[in-house]
């Protein structure tokens, strides 16, 4: 069952994309330590271009919260239960980075929270959800670009949320087959949505994308 509340006309409702190119079946399945919870700005569940849905396909561990909807209740719940092994995900200006096992001093977050949204709605959550802004923060280490240009931004540095939950997880337990391939399943997903708006001229993925969980 979808995850989208309302149906998007002639696209598959969990890759956003048109459903001759939906790519649903062939997203691995890939096992996690780490728990994520997306906490989802209530607008962003109805966009196509959001990649929370297909980062909760492929990861089983994982949990969807919607924060700010009148209809679905904010289960506050699942990030209460575990509170103390709990982090943001969020680039703020003071937040340390986040370290692999063997370099951190402290034994590594069980439960990641990523907020998921634009920019501006995302800077708000993680300020004025109190569950969420209790939470330490920690951010990525300067790493490539995103791929995933099929919505604009003016800082080509700050990530999608798939992308920036594979980051993460690859520091957290390491890179491994498993996360390669869900990189290389969204590359195809972003390679097909950019073909979408024209943007690409086939559906494939370019010969110099790369994989880059670790840059």
């Amino acid at each position: 069952m979808s995850i989208r509340s309302k149906s998007l006309q002639g696209r598959c409702n969990d890759c956003g994309l048109h459903t001759r190119l939906c790519l649903c079946a062939e997203l691995p399945t890939v096992t996690l330590k780490t728990r994520i919870v997306v906490v989802q700005h209530a607008i962003e569940r109805f966009k196509p271009t959001s990649t929370a849905p297909l980062l909760l396909n492929m990861f089983p561990n994982s949990a969807l919260l919607i924060y700010g909807a009148r209809d679905v209740r904010f289960d506050v719940e699942e990030i209460e239960r575990d509170v103390a092994g709990s982090c943001l995900l969020f680039p703020s200006t003071n937040a340390p980075p986040l370290l692999s096992p063997a370099e951190a001093t402290d034994p590594p977050p069980s439960r990641l929270v990523v907020l998921d949204g634009t920019w501006s709605q995302c800077s708000r959550m993680a300020r004025r959800v109190p569950v969420v802004s209790a939470l330490p923060q920690r951010k990525l280490p300067a790493g490539g670009l995103s791929h995933w240009t099929v919505r604009r931004t003016q800082n080509p540095t700050r990530l999608c949320t798939f992308e920036a939950v594979l980051r993460a997880i690859s520091i957290l337990e390491g890179p491994s087959s498993g996360l390669s391939a869900a990189e290389h399943s969204f590359q195809r997903v972003t390679a097909r949505a950019l073909y979408m708006r024209s943007r690409l001229p086939a559906p494939e993925v370019p010969d110099d994308w790369q994989l880059h969980l670790r840059q």
